[in-house]
């Protein structure tokens, strides 16, 4: 657990306990360990966490880590060709608010839309390279007393950034998402409908604490991404009544089959 001198423990919801139990980058992954990316938030932001001591971050921690955030196209808007797109939600870091920097690190303070969240799933996918999305790949003209039809626009690719990392950096997020969606761990957040799925997915979940008309709710969410295929998703479930029932992964499977059956062939998975 995660006790800074005036806030309240942190904890993760596999060890309410907050017992100390030592665990890597992967393994933080497949369990969505708070605590873990608590400490490497304090890392980023200068402060090597110590129980019971006060907050001590420098004065730029929390545009680093937005930064960061920012070059997988998390906080920005993706340019979708259509109005009324939003940026998502920033919450203020001065003040009192400073303490929310624990609770940025782990996906727990801005909010990001899902349109977001699939941009930044293709960059993983992708090999780093932050795409914008298009609603319309080409527009047809049906030709006079003709029943063919010309192209007359087509939809370019538009490279908005490059997120670069060594190889070991790439591996650990790689392999962490192969785990969520295909491991074995007590704690695995992927559960049995992902594990099923072939080709395997890699994905990570996530789940957010949320009020609905004054009630406490849940929000839960999914990106995944099948290797080596033009197939990534995102999806959110707001004011969601259970916490960790597993829905997120049961409609992402149901998703994913649709795609290998109605939109592209299953590769051979032999």
């Amino acid at each position: 657990g995660i006790k800074i001198q005036g806030t309240q423990e942190i904890t993760s919801y596999w060890n309410k306990a907050g017992t100390p139990i030592p665990v890597d980058a992967q393994t933080a992954l497949e369990r969505s360990s708070n605590t873990y990316f608590v400490q490497l938030g304090m890392k980023i932001g200068g402060q090597t966490y110590s129980p019971g001591a006060p907050l001590g971050l420098r004065a730029d921690a929390f545009q680093t880590l937005r930064n960061g955030l920012g070059q997988f196209g998390l906080g920005t808007k993706t340019g979708i060709d259509i109005d009324g797109e939003t940026a998502g939600y920033r919450g203020p870091t001065t003040g009192e608010a400073q303490g929310k920097y624990l609770y940025e690190s782990f996906g727990q303070y801005d909010s990001y839309t899902t349109l977001q969240l699939a941009r930044f799933v293709s960059t993983i996918a992708n090999g780093g390279y932050l795409v914008a999305p298009h609603v319309v790949g080409s527009v047809l003209q049906s030709q006079p007393n003709s029943d063919k039809q010309k192209t007359v626009w087509t939809a370019s690719p538009s490279v908005q950034g490059q997120v670069n990392l060594d190889s070991g950096e790439w591996d650990t997020i790689k392999s962490g998402m192969n785990r969520v969606a295909n491991g074995s761990d007590a704690w695995n957040t992927g559960g049995s409908d992902l594990h099923k799925l072939t080709p395997h997915v890699y994905a990570k979940t996530g789940t957010a604490e949320t009020k609905t008309n004054g009630h406490d709710t849940f929000t839960e969410s999914m990106v995944a991404y099948v290797p080596g295929q033009p197939m990534a998703m995102a999806l959110a479930i707001p004011g969601m009544n259970n916490y960790l029932d597993g829905t997120n992964g049961k409609i992402a499977a149901q998703i994913i089959d649709a795609y290998w059956k109605y939109v592209q062939a299953k590769p051979d998975t032999k």
